[in-house]
């Protein structure tokens, strides 16, 4: 069978601040405000090394967009970190930013529903996933040059970097379970993000693999305040060429550009 490529990408962010960010929606250099203007300056470096890693991918077979495409009304946080709150002005963020992602001339798009706090109650993702024409569920099951593969967005977290497989192979368990009672397909493959970090592992049998996707969405006030893990910005690609004859990568950017300011302190 023909190599089938595979683009999986996740939490966007439209919206937030630090979320993936257009350039005609990006922070100006001359905004009066200091604090937007840093958010400014990330949203470029993310967006354009975006572009240039997905240039030198070229046009995908199928593209996934695996939940939290949008960041929503924020209202925990009553919107301080938000680009805007209109949420027609987000659907329209988050369209502008899929489609950079190329297809070839029968490639496909999927998307799955995020959390409900970034979206989802509101429907919002669906309205997305109209206007550029892909199919939406809360988990896609895929069937790609034999290979079957589960696509949703949450799964659980640790606060232990050496645990975090765990949450996989749980979820790994339970689809065999639910294949068992013809509730879901006998995945090979399975895939989630939210978590903003990626993983990966073999799976309980020996030909499965689990990932974690990562996000691309910078750094947020709660994730410096509030969480020690660190992030990581990227994309997930697949070649499939069978069930059993297929490579991965994890597509990572660096994050020097997050890095904090050090305050020397003399004398």
């Amino acid at each position: 069978m023909k190599e089938k490529i595979v683009l999986i990408e996740s939490d966007y962010h439209a919206a937030h601040l630090s979320g993936l960010t257009h350039p005609r929606y990006q922070i100006k250099e001359d905004d009066k405000h200091s604090y937007r203007r840093k958010f400014g300056e990330m949203q470029k470096v993310m967006f354009n090394w975006r572009k240039k890693e997905l240039g030198k991918l070229g046009p995908v077979d199928v593209h996934i967009i695996n939940g939290d495409v949008l960041e929503g009304a924020a209202e925990l946080n009553k919107g301080i970190e938000l680009i805007t709150s209109d949420l027609n002005l987000q659907i329209d963020m988050a369209c502008d930013i899929i489609p950079i992602a190329k297809l070839k001339k029968k490639g496909q798009r999927y998307m799955t529903f995020g959390t409900p706090y970034h979206g989802t109650r509101y429907d919002l993702e669906r309205q997305v996933a109209k206007r550029l024409e892909c199919d939406i569920d809360d988990t896609q099951e895929l069937e790609i040059n034999g290979l079957k593969i589960n696509c949703r967005h949450k799964i659980g977290n640790t606060s232990l970097p050496h645990t975090r497989h765990t949450a996989l192979l749980r979820e790994n368990l339970w689809n065999m379970v639910k294949a068992e009672k013809g509730l879901s397909q006998d995945a090979d493959v399975f895939i989630f993000s939210h978590r903003h970090f990626c993983s990966d592992c073999s799976g309980i049998l020996p030909w499965q693999r689990a990932f974690v996707t990562p996000c691309l969405q910078g750094g947020t006030s709660f994730g410096s305040r509030q969480c020690s893990s660190a992030i990581d910005i990227g994309f997930l690609v697949l070649k499939i060429r069978s069930q059993h004859d297929w490579d991965f990568k994890q597509v990572l950017q660096p994050l020097e550009f997050l890095a904090p300011e050090v305050k020397v302190i003399k004398g």
